[in-house]
């Protein structure tokens, strides 16, 4: 009896074991990035040092990262990344009112920049620990703006189609909300229940002017 590998669920080849590796080392030198970025400032990365935290050589870290202006790149987008997982659960938990899923999965987003300590490491003031990342989250933020709004705006229509429209108005909507959170998480003056408050607001009258 010969058996097929690819019926076998734990099998795994060569290339998925060099995959998994690969992504393995990658996180490890990224969070060895964030370490240093939150202890000492983004000028005090180097790919040596990365090189040295994981135990690889200094090439291997260029061939997985490139130069360090792609790893701050990386860097953020992996954070949003995160920042995203946990925003789709809140909406996910209460997928049923847009308002109420919308200002839940705000404060969730805010509640987690408040606790996130490579935000606080960038945006903390009086310091210039990130003079590459700060520009990429404030006046650059148009990976994560875009990953953001893309996400927002699938779920939304999928599961509120119609709730605001036309379409452009929806987009807009999402493209606001997402810019009033990032806003906030880069520059948090105002409590966060002012915040949550205020995006309400405006989901509710886009809502209303659509005659929901």
């Amino acid at each position: 009896m010969v058996l097929d590998r690819r019926d076998n669920v734990g099998f795994m080849t060569a290339a998925d074991v060099r995959t998994e590796s690969r992504a393995s080392r990658r996180d490890r030198l990224l969070d060895a990035a964030a370490m240093i970025v939150i202890a000492e400032g983004w000028s005090n990365v180097t790919m040596s040092r990365l090189a040295a935290a994981v135990d690889v050589s200094r090439q291997s870290v260029y061939n997985e990262l490139g130069g360090k202006d792609i790893l701050a790149v990386a860097l953020v987008l992996r954070e949003n990344e995160r920042f995203l997982s946990v925003v789709q659960l809140r909406l996910l938990e209460n997928q049923r009112n847009m308002t109420a899923a919308i200002t839940v999965a705000v404060e969730a987003a805010l509640l987690q920049g408040q606790d996130n300590p490579l935000l606080k490491a960038v945006i903390a003031p009086g310091q210039a620990k990130a003079d590459i990342l700060l520009p990429l989250l404030a006046t650059q933020p148009e990976p994560v703006l875009e990953a953001a709004v893309t996400m927002l705006t699938a779920f939304a229509e999928e599961h509120w189609t119609g709730c605001v429209s036309p379409q452009q108005d929806l987009l807009d909507l999402m493209d606001a909300v997402v810019r009033l959170t990032l806003s906030h998480l880069m520059q948090p003056n105002w409590p966060i229940a002012r915040v949550t408050a205020m995006v309400g607001r405006m989901v509710d009258a886009a809502q209303a002017a659509s005659g929901h």
